[in-house]
């Protein structure tokens, strides 16, 4: 301790920073060790397995819009493309673009998120979400018109992924002896 207390600051910096980097590699040495996995399930209780391969997760972005609102109001329906057949919809972010005095909800299954516009005078709508839709749904954004002459246009985005819905099989067994 009396040597630390004789360097100077700069010393005292790249003496850390050297025991950082060597305590760094150590535990590198450690992480990159293989370790062995002993299974001992016997076929009263089978090790459950699940094909990996071709698990796959698809980017989401579409978009809805109605050229003039009067034509739909006082509820105008901002539909989307129904979700494919063993996929997930994963909705993590909408964006829209409203009339000032409308209100935006997200429909799904059976589920409803009410959208915030941003700020109070506001005609967008801006907000990271988790919102899920199973196969065959079709994402609805319905946009309430308070103003049914105004002639808006309503602009909705949905932004997520698709997630392939993985089917559980039955364990494989081995024969037994």
């Amino acid at each position: 301790m009396k040597i630390l207390s004789r360097c100077t600051k700069k010393i005292r910096v790249v003496l850390s920073a050297i025991a950082f980097s060597t305590l760094s590699l150590a535990g590198e040495s450690v992480l990159a060790q293989a370790t062995e996995a002993v299974i001992t399930n016997g076929v009263t209780n089978p090790v459950q397995i699940r094909d990996t391969a071709g698990i796959g997760v698809n980017p989401y972005q579409n978009e809805a819009s109605i050229g003039n609102s009067s034509t739909c109001a006082p509820q105008c329906r901002l539909t989307f493309p129904a979700v494919p057949a063993n996929q997930r919809l994963v909705v993590t972010y909408v964006s829209a673009q409203l009339d000032a005095t409308s209100s935006a909800v997200l429909e799904g299954g059976d589920e409803t998120l009410f959208l915030v516009k941003t700020g109070t005078t506001g005609t967008n709508i801006s907000l990271p979400v988790t919102f899920y839709y199973e196969p065959g749904d079709i994402p609805v954004m319905r946009v309430f018109q308070s103003n049914s002459t105004a002639s808006t246009s309503l602009i909705g985005l949905l932004v997520g992924h698709l997630v392939p819905i993985q089917r559980t099989q039955p364990a494989q067994t081995e024969p037994a002896q």
